[in-house]
């Protein structure tokens, strides 16, 4: 029988690297996506350098259907606390093109491949308690994760119509 295998973003450092951790010592094959390189060594860890604010829902199809991924961890994103008023425009766009979009390309990309394998399949948003609070100094990150939490939600609830896959949060 073949080990089960994962595909984890912003696995390079953090709870990403934990989830990738936990999973090689449970016999799965890991594929760790992150914008830097990881120090993680395991015969069955693959590392691919990979921006994914750049790397569009194409190529990440592409590599969903190369692998056929058993689980996805969505876990690479940036937490910035500043005042909504004086945050620069630079910061903010880059908070929203990672918590954000990055996050709707792997799902987009997920459930395209989940809907073309018709085989079980599980995605995992890695969201925050400022995704269902408000915290002063938090706002455009508060934001992203409200989306992070509703999209989660709203894809778990077409997949369980459909019957293919499972998303959480």
């Amino acid at each position: 029988m073949d080990h089960p295998a994962a595909i984890i973003t912003g696995a390079s450092n953090g709870i990403g690297r934990g989830v990738a951790e936990l999973l090689l010592s449970k016999g799965w094959r890991v594929l760790g996506l992150d914008r830097e390189e990881s120090t993680l060594q395991s015969a069955a860890y693959e590392h691919e350098v990979l921006d994914l604010t750049q790397a569009g829902i194409a190529y990440l199809e592409e590599l969903f259907a190369q692998i056929g991924p058993d689980l996805v961890v969505h876990s690479a994103g940036i937490g910035i606390m500043q005042p909504f008023a004086n945050s620069a425009i630079e910061v903010d766009e880059r908070l929203i093109a990672l918590n954000v979009d990055a996050a709707y390309a792997v799902t987009k990309a997920f459930v395209r491949e989940a809907h073309r394998s018709r085989r079980p399949q599980h995605l995992i948003l890695l969201s925050s308690l400022s995704g269902i609070s408000a915290t002063p100094g938090m706002a455009l990150y508060a934001g992203s994760k409200h989306f992070v939490s509703g999209l989660a939600k709203s894809v778990a609830a077409e997949l369980r119509q459909d019957e293919i896959g499972r998303a959480s949060c």
